[in-house]
């Protein structure tokens, strides 16, 4: 015989546990290779870093690219008129500067004092020249007479003169 069906009490409750205190820190764990990923949160005491600008396409002729640091940066030769402060870039491995219009890659037909085929700039090893093409009131380089087809080396920053004429040379 068995016995009758009596239902049970529930079950006792669980002692009650306090929170963890201030004192005890709570237990270390580890990044989840699966949590999402922020470029931009610096990771403790390290400045964010966003990495190198790199310039692509845009190489003209004439142009060098310098490196610096394994970072490629494009150089390009210009001209500075000072007497208006126009920026002439040399965009052609050699670049005549005169009067003839049809002749020159750059005209300065305002100025008299200088000859249909005045100078020419050409570059060779990453470097610079200027030739005076044996004009009537010459080429002056920082102030000294370049002497007629003579490759003269230019730097960032050189003055030409072309007869009465004043340009900077600039690499950048």
């Amino acid at each position: 015989v068995t016995a009758p069906f009596a239902p049970t009490a529930p079950p006792a409750p669980a002692p009650f546990a306090p929170p963890a205190s201030p004192a005890q820190p709570a237990p270390f764990a580890p990044p989840s290779p699966y949590a999402p990923f922020d470029p931009f949160a610096p990771s403790a005491g390290t400045p964010a870093h966003f990495g190198e600008t790199t310039v692509l396409g845009g190489h003209s002729a004439g142009a060098t690219t310098v490196l610096d640091q394994g970072i490629p940066m494009v150089v390009t030769p210009h001209l500075i008129r000072i007497k208006n402060n126009e920026r002439i870039t040399l965009s052609k491995p050699l670049f005549r500067v005169g009067k003839e219009k049809s002749f020159a890659d750059y005209f300065i037909g305002d100025n008299p004092a200088i000859s249909r085929n005045h100078a020419e700039f050409s570059q060779r090893d990453g470097e610079y020249y200027v030739t005076d093409m044996n004009s009537t009131n010459h080429t002056y380089l920082n102030g000294v007479m370049v002497q007629s087809s003579v490759d003269v080396r230019l730097a960032h920053g050189d003055s030409i003169k072309f007869a009465n004429e004043e340009f900077m040379f600039k690499l950048s």
